[in-house]
């Protein structure tokens, strides 16, 4: 499991990708928004879902990282709320 989070971590998404990723959120009308995918058999993107109010994995937890993605989050919506 810990080489798969660390391949999800140090995954680069090419502009296809994180175009289909951005029209995801913005056609469901999010600012911000947490896409579970897959790709299917013959490596074509599947979108399942966006949620809108993601709960971060277990390993984000001891992530020294994690107060700083919290606190970019949270003055985010903090700057339009």
């Amino acid at each position: 499991m810990e080489n798969e989070q660390q391949q999800f971590m140090q995954t680069i998404y090419s502009a296809t990708e994180k175009k289909i990723f951005s029209k995801a959120i913005e056609v469901l009308d999010l600012d911000f928004g947490a896409i579970d995918y897959s790709y299917d058999k013959n490596g074509e993107l599947i979108i399942w879902e966006v949620n809108p109010h993601p709960a971060f994995p277990q390993w984000i937890e001891e992530e020294p990282s994690k107060s700083k993605i919290i606190k970019l989050l949270t003055d985010y919506y903090h700057s339009f709320l």
